[in-house]
């Protein structure tokens, strides 16, 4: 037996009258009141243009009512205020990104919240025997007892890649010896997996540690740098961010060993994950040896040839000044 999934489930309204919303009603009702108006009322105007007004009015109703003119238009301004064409290197970007900085292995959010990220490689449970599910159960449910401070779990869908793989098969002396053998099979797997869209599934663990940001880095050698002209040092570490990193990473490290338990393989992001985590929800990543250091997003192939340019602009620069790409 087949059941039809309702449309426009996030759009659902109760009818109110004659199949209409409450809000249609109430587009058509003022409608036409307003004709009425001028029919009925403005008789100081002759009737040709009396009418030649109703029928604008008469045609905005049609469209408010029957065609959701105003819902066209406010998803039309959503559009155009959206972030879709904005790059990660944007202005706008500051507004939405809600990370003032990424440091000691942890991003230092502007409303004050230091978070460390785990990555959790899950397992498959349905094929373990019953004594070890069993186990695990009792490891995962000492690891929620555990928790006494707000936990986020993250889950995504992202392409796979098998990129690192085929790598790590290439250097196999087996595999060296078959070089010809290698390629074509490493063809054929790239293709295979870009045919079917396989998604690889990702499981994130987000652990906060809140603190006041305006004590971390406004000591009085900023104030006193700030005063003579000087640009501040921020990198300076007060008391309250070094004993805010302390909890947060023992926090992870308790956090990090519980898991384990529970049978999955769990790592904290560094600085340069972090960093790469974050771009990666843009189309491409640019790297300088493994660590992210220009990540944009890529719109079509005219933006895509610009970008090629600044980016080889820019490592043209980085290779003057001695950095090896």
């Amino acid at each position: 037996m087949t059941y039809e999934i309702p449309k426009n489930l996030n759009r659902y309204s109760e009818l109110f009258l004659w199949g209409m919303t409450f809000k249609q009603f109430g587009y058509a009702l003022i409608c036409i009141m307003a004709i009425a108006f001028i029919i009925m009322k403005a008789v100081i105007f002759p009737i040709w243009l009396r009418i030649s007004v109703c029928f604008p009015i008469a045609g905005l109703g049609i469209l408010l009512v029957f065609y959701k003119l105003d819902e066209k238009i406010k998803d039309r301004r959503n559009e155009q205020k959206s972030l879709h064409n904005t790059s990660f290197n944007d202005s706008k970007m500051d507004y939405f990104v809600n990370v003032k900085e990424i440091t000691d292995n942890a991003i230092i959010n502007k409303n004050g919240a230091m978070v460390a990220v785990l990555q959790v490689t899950p397992l498959d449970f349905s094929i373990l025997s019953e004594n070890k599910k069993e186990a695990i159960l009792n490891a995962y449910q000492q690891w929620l007892k555990s928790l006494d401070y707000e936990t986020q779990i993250v889950s995504r869908s992202v392409s796979l890649d098998i990129s690192r793989w085929l790598n790590n098969l290439a250097e196999k002396p087996s595999v060296k010896q078959n070089m010809e053998h290698y390629r074509i099979f490493r063809e054929w797997m790239l293709e295979q997996v870009s045919k079917s869209t396989v998604r690889n599934r990702l499981f994130y663990i987000l652990l906060p540690y809140w603190m006041d940001l305006s004590t971390t880095n406004k000591t009085w050698k900023y104030w006193f740098n700030l005063l003579i002209g000087r640009v501040p040092d921020t990198r300076e570490k007060s008391p309250a961010y070094l004993k805010a990193v302390k909890k947060l990473t023992e926090r992870a490290d308790n956090c990090m060993e519980l898991l384990k338990r529970c049978g999955v393989e769990v790592k904290r992001l560094d600085n340069a994950e972090l960093l790469e985590l974050y771009a990666s929800y843009f189309a491409n990543v640019a790297k300088l040896n493994n660590t992210t250091v220009w990540p944009s997003l890529w719109l079509g192939k005219d933006r895509e040839e610009k970008q090629n340019v600044v980016f080889k602009q820019t490592k043209d620069e980085l290779a003057s000044k001695g950095f090896m790409l």
